[in-house]
């Protein structure tokens, strides 16, 4: 079972209705075929095909409003100026313990 896999389990194990892709391209292709239907994007920074910067600047070139939050392995390295453009909800350092992304699913979900 794939990393995103456990994630979008873990996730639906706590109540939350899951669309999960190991493929960025694939995830915006799907984002902005159903841009209204999605309230919370989750993305690695390092994902294959599509990282997360791009997919997030995408995302938003679509229309998409609500949060983003992005996992990164070194996430001081981000550029605050960066993130406040594409409005990156939150950054969780990897690995992501479980409790800490719980915690900013549901902050993200409330300020949607």
């Amino acid at each position: 079972m794939s990393l995103g896999a456990l994630v979008a389990d873990a996730l639906r194990g706590h109540g939350h209705r899951v669309a999960a892709y190991t493929d960025g391209q694939i995830a915006l292709t799907e984002l902005r075929a159903r841009v209204q239907d999605f309230d919370l994007l989750i993305s690695d920074i390092d994902q294959p095909a599509l990282a997360g910067e791009a997919l997030a600047a995408a995302a938003r070139a679509a229309g998409y409003v609500r949060p983003i939050v992005w996992c990164a392995g070194a996430p001081h390295a981000l550029a605050p100026r960066r993130l406040a453009e594409l409005d990156i909800h939150a950054v969780l350092p990897k690995p992501v313990a479980l409790p800490t992304l719980l915690a900013a699913v549901g902050s993200a979900v409330t300020s949607a």
